[in-house]
């Protein structure tokens, strides 16, 4: 039945933090921070001046295999949700920890032809799915439920980690040996720590409680009957909102500052975006598990709109930049509110398939939002009106956040 895809009765373990839930926390950390995002999508800039220099191709061209990576990894996500439900997460675990650092390897070893590091890049798309935070956040939503919210603001914070890693000392390593070299270094790296990472999981305990789950949700997985929820497509609405909000501001807000004579906070702006990231994802991880999840998002979303505006009108060098905090404070609680939402709400058996699915649309955002921005600019010459649409697609997000728990309590299904 259809109904059996929400939340009934889920028991937790008798003690969240027990040791073995400590150390899958940590291992959620660590295995995190060798993810796609961290290892890929956040680094890729540090290579695309070397690589285009040393290629002789154009910085479009380089800078293509972030596109074809994004484009092949939407559809994949909700069929590794799918798998991770079914059979386990263990496996797409394993397959990130081998894929994801042999595709790095493909990107440095290809040939200096275009089409063979295009090909490469496709390699990387295909297996970037995997590398994704489903099977993790799939793992603690098994074992977590009053602490859950810190136990993912802990785990998620490990992409930050990733990040700030792998931007030092890659950084360096490219400056001394070169973008190749830096490229299998970086290979080498993601795989040392992605092997840490699975090495700490309890794959035994969790077995254990993998094999305790309803046959009849395993069964009944591909039938996608989340799909049949009011709720499922509110939810998922609200965070591809968000995320296009976040896209679109990220990629144009150095332009919008140099339109204002502000040049000079571009790099600023930048650095603050992964500085208001970073603190959301582990303050609201933390809030989650003491404030109502949809006043906690819907308030964010709604900040998140006055930033946009504050963009839209101010001109003020302070402001500018507390405006692009406010935008990016919203993206990175983003990461947490979603995999709770999913887990409060719905049966743990399906978390992965539709974490996957929600994750998936929501990239369309990510690859919507800048375009749509950049195009209100050519259009009408400012980027006013594009920050004030992209304030009321915020407060739309807001909006169905708390609709969606509406249309659960009145259904007698609470968060």
């Amino acid at each position: 039945m259809a109904t059996d895809v929400l939340k009934t009765d889920i028991s937790s373990p008798p003690s969240e933090w027990s040791w073995s839930n400590i150390r899958l926390v940590i291992a959620c950390h660590v295995g995190l921070a060798a993810s796609l995002s961290p290892a890929f999508l956040s680094t890729y800039g540090l290579f695309l001046k070397p690589m285009a220099t040393g290629s002789g191709w154009s910085r479009a061209d380089v800078a293509i295999a972030l596109t074809i990576v994004s484009i092949i990894e939407t559809p994949l996500l909700p069929v590794v949700g799918v798998a991770v439900d079914r059979w386990g997460a263990r496996g797409m675990v394993l397959l990130a920890m081998i894929g994801l650092p042999i595709s790095l390897a493909l990107l440095a070893w290809a040939p200096p032809s275009h089409s063979a590091y295009m090909a490469a890049s496709v390699v990387l798309g295909c297996i970037a799915a995997a590398a994704s935070p489903c099977a993790y956040l799939r793992l603690l939503s098994s074992r977590f439920d009053r602490s859950l919210g810190l136990a993912i603001a802990i785990a998620v914070s490990g992409m930050g980690t990733g990040q700030m890693v792998n931007a030092f000392i890659i950084g360096k390593l490219i400056h001394a040996v070169g973008w190749r070299e830096g490229l299998y270094w970086l290979a080498v790296l993601t795989a040392i720590v992605g092997v840490i990472a699975y090495l700490m999981v309890p794959w035994g305990q969790i077995k254990q409680r993998e094999q305790a789950a309803p046959k009849a949700l395993r069964t009944s997985l591909l039938k996608m009957e989340y799909l049949r929820q009011t709720s499922f497509w509110t939810l998922t609405v609200a965070f591809t909102l968000v995320l296009l909000v976040m896209a679109g501001v990220q990629i144009n807000v150095a332009a919008a500052l140099s339109d204002k004579g502000l040049g000079y906070l571009a790099a600023t702006a930048i650095a603050t975006i992964g500085m208001a990231s970073m603190v959301s994802r582990f303050l609201g991880g933390v809030l989650l598990d003491r404030i109502p999840a949809h006043w906690l998002g819907g308030t964010l979303f709604l900040l998140q709109a006055v930033g946009c505006i504050l963009l839209a009108f101010v001109h003020w060098p302070s402001a500018s930049l507390v405006a692009v905090f406010l935008v990016s404070f919203a993206y990175g609680a983003e990461t947490d509110i979603l995999p709770f939402f999913i887990r409060k709400l719905y049966n743990v058996e399906y978390f992965g398939s539709i974490f996957g699915f929600m994750f998936g649309v929501a990239h369309l955002g990510l690859i919507v939002g800048p375009v749509l921005v950049a195009r209100c600019y050519d259009v009408w010459h400012n980027y006013v009106l594009a920050f004030l649409i992209m304030a009321s697609l915020s407060t739309i997000a807001a909006i169905l956040i708390v609709v969606t728990v509406k249309l659960n309590e009145k259904a007698g299904r609470l968060l």
